[in-house]
């Protein structure tokens, strides 16, 4: 199984910009998933904080990122949306998923 591509944001990732390989090249695989499932709960734990309920599917959606850099975006865009709706909506609009 291949590493994972880095993105050095949401944007580039969406417009399909060249990744950046070098910024995990240190990390082995294991620590990579790591870092994915602690930067994927931490997105859920920012929601939940500011919204109270999330929708049921969000979990499993954000579960199919391993993306650590688009993670990193994701949790930046939890902490400044004006709701879980526009959250769904930066989800629903990039083709990641």
């Amino acid at each position: 199984m291949g590493k994972p591509l880095q993105f050095k944001s949401l944007e580039s990732y969406q417009r399909g910009k060249n990744p950046d390989l070098d910024e995990y090249e240190e990390y082995n695989s294991f620590e990579l998933d790591a870092m994915a499932k602690t930067n994927r709960e931490n997105v859920l734990e920012v929601l939940s904080t500011r919204f109270e309920v999330l929708p049921p599917d969000l979990s499993s959606r954000l579960n199919q990122i391993e993306d650590l850099t688009l993670l990193k975006q994701l949790l930046k865009r939890a902490v400044t949306v004006a709701s879980v709706d526009e959250f769904e909506q930066i989800l629903a609009n990039s083709s990641f998923l």
